[in-house]
C-alpha cells in the first residue's frame, strides 16, 4: 500500500513546475503495475526472513558457538558429525515449512496479502529454499574460518543479481517472475 501510495503522492507532483518531469518520468516509468508487483516482491523477501528465522531451531547458535571451537581442537570426525546433523535438521524443518506453504499457498497468500500472486509464491519457495540453504552453508563457512570463499559466493550472487536486474529493467522486461528468476538463478550459481 505504501507503494501505491509514493506513485498517488508523484502523480500529485506531475503539475508541479519543479518536480514535475522528474514524477512523470518515474510514474512512466513504473506504472502501477510494477508498483504492484514491486509490493508483492518485498512481502516475498520478507517470506525468507521469516522462514531464516522460524526454520533456524537453534541450528545457527550451536554453528556459530562449537563450530569453532571443535574445529580449532582438530577434532575432524566430531565437526564433520556435528555439521552433518545439524545442516540435517535444518534442512528438514526447512523441507517440512516449505512442504507446508506449498499446500496451502492458497490461505497463505491471502494471509500476507498475495492472494492474487499464488503462483509466484509457489515459485518463490524455491528461492526461499536455495537462499536459506546458501545461509547456513555460509553461516558454517563462517564459523570454520572461511569467510573468504562465503563472502566470495556472497558478492558473486549479489553483483550477478544486481546486473542482471538492471539489463532487465533496462529490457523492459523486469517483471516479478523474471524478478523470482533472476534471484534464483543468483541463488543457484551462489550455491555452487
Amino acid at each position: 500500500q505504501a507503494l501505491v501510495d509514493i506513485a498517488a503522492a508523484l502523480g500529485a507532483l506531475e503539475s508541479d513546475p519543479v518536480y514535475g518531469a522528474v514524477a512523470t518520468a518515474y510514474n512512466d516509468r513504473l506504472g502501477a503495475e510494477w508498483i504492484e508487483e514491486f509490493a508483492a516482491y518485498s512481502v516475498l523477501v520478507g517470506l525468507v526472513e521469516l522462514l531464516l528465522a522460524v526454520t533456524n531451531v537453534g541450528t545457527g547458535q550451536i554453528l556459530t558457538r562449537f563450530i569453532p571451537e571443535v574445529y580449532g581442537l582438530g577434532y575432524r570426525y566430531t565437526l564433520r558429525r556435528m555439521i552433518v546433523a545439524l545442516l540435517g535438521l535444518r534442512y528438514l524443518v526447512l523441507l517440512c515449512a516449505v512442504l507446508v506453504i506449498y499446500a496451502f499457498v492458497p490461505v497463505v497468500s491471502g494471509w500476507i496479502g498475495l492472494e492474487h500472486w499464488t503462483g509466484a509464491v509457489e515459485l518463490y519457495l524455491l528461492v526461499v529454499l536455495f537462499r536459506v540453504v546458501t545461509a547456513t552453508v555460509f553461516q558454517v563457512l563462517e564459523a570454520m574460518l572461511h569467510q573468504g570463499v562465503g563472502q566470495a559466493a556472497l558478492a558473486t550472487v549479489t553483483v550477478s543479481r544486481f546486473l542482471l536486474v538492471f539489463v532487465a529493467y533496462e529490457d523492459g522486461h523486469l517483471g516479478l517472475t523474471t524478478l523470482i528468476w533472476l534471484e534464483l538463478t543468483t541463488d543457484l550459481v551462489g550455491a555452487v
